[in-house]
């Protein structure tokens, strides 16, 4: 919320979950800005800054797409 437009009243961030044969998938939908997500080093004292690190490290594979002026970040987790 703090790093898009979604934060705004009457934005919306919507989280979507499916499970398949050993894969969970986890996409996030949010009003972003124009930039692409980017992996950024947090500072040790850092308040934020670890969501997408923490991602690439335990996702199986992740990446992110426009869709009708949201971005959509998305992983997979492996299970089973």
């Amino acid at each position: 919320m703090r790093h898009s437009s979604s934060g705004l009243p009457g934005e919306t961030v919507t989280v979507t979950v499916a499970a398949c044969t050993g894969i969970v998938r986890v996409e996030v939908t949010d009003r972003s800005g124009l930039r692409e997500p980017e992996l950024r080093p947090a500072g040790d004292d850092a308040e934020d800054g670890r969501g997408l690190g923490l991602v690439v490290r335990l996702a199986a594979r992740w990446g992110w797409r426009r869709r009708g002026g949201r971005t959509v970040t998305w992983f997979e987790l492996r299970h089973g």
